[in-house]
């Protein structure tokens, strides 16, 4: 089985105090999510803005998350990701298939029922008529970039190895298609995502007590899952190959 979470916020007395979390809110999760083949983690993984305590936290708290894989991205809340010497530092660190971080790169999963699983991705951001900063932009424009590194790196690894499925994952929504006021995402990363036709999924999060909104869309083809827990009352969402 393969699940996909986001928006974990760890330590968790943070989100309990601040957002009035519920006290039991991750071993809900845990318990729900049984022991998944594959964990995906689709960023927003904690508060810690410190190098050595975040590589302390995926190596104890995300690493002792049920599943025997578990591929992770950054979040726009995880900053000891943003530096890119230490983003350079933890994909080194985070490199096997038992805890792998996706930023400007890719990994094939196999499957016990013999699925061959292609994975890429970024944290993403947004650009739009409210959030339009020089930062944001020139954030969006080095997200861009990255997420076209992991997708090029996905299809020369998929030119020796036939996929059965091709998930991109981001933190951010792909595009504003998703919402009603159409203002919470940006197109730029969708359109970048279809030029590269052997995407089959999107799996993102970000997203905090939106009303009327699908958990799951398809979208010129594409199925998009938004797995950010609170959204979805701290289940997980299987997603099914």
């Amino acid at each position: 089985m393969i699940y996909a979470i986001s928006d974990l916020h760890m330590p968790i007395e943070v989100q309990i105090r601040k957002f009035n979390y519920p006290v039991d809110y991750l071993e809900r999760v845990k318990k729900r999510l049984g022991n998944p083949e594959l964990l995906i983690i689709a960023g927003d993984l904690s508060w810690e803005w410190n190098l050595r305590a975040g590589i302390d936290l995926l190596n104890n708290d995300i690493r002792n998350l049920p599943g025997e894989k578990k591929v992770f991205i950054a979040g726009n809340h995880d900053t000891f990701f943003h530096p890119e010497n230490w983003r350079i530092k933890l994909l080194e660190e985070f490199n096997s298939e038992d805890l792998f971080y996706l930023s400007g790169r890719s990994i094939i999963i196999n499957t016990s029922n013999d699925k061959k699983i292609g994975l890429s991705g970024t944290m993403g951001w947004v650009v739009n008529e409210k959030q339009n900063s020089n930062k944001d932009k020139r954030f969006l424009s080095e997200q861009t970039n990255y997420l076209k590194r992991s997708l090029d790196n996905l299809e020369e690894k998929i030119t020796e190895v036939n996929t059965d499925k091709n998930i991109c994952v981001l933190h951010h929504p792909p595009t504003h298609r998703i919402y009603t006021d159409g203002r919470k995402g940006s197109e730029e990363l969708f359109n970048l995502i279809k030029e590269y036709k052997f995407i089959n999924k999107i799996i993102y999060g970000h997203i905090h007590v939106e009303k009327n909104f699908s958990i799951f869309k398809k979208l010129d083809g594409i199925e998009l899952y938004c797995v950010a827990i609170d959204q979805l009352n701290f289940y997980p969402v299987k997603i099914k190959i």
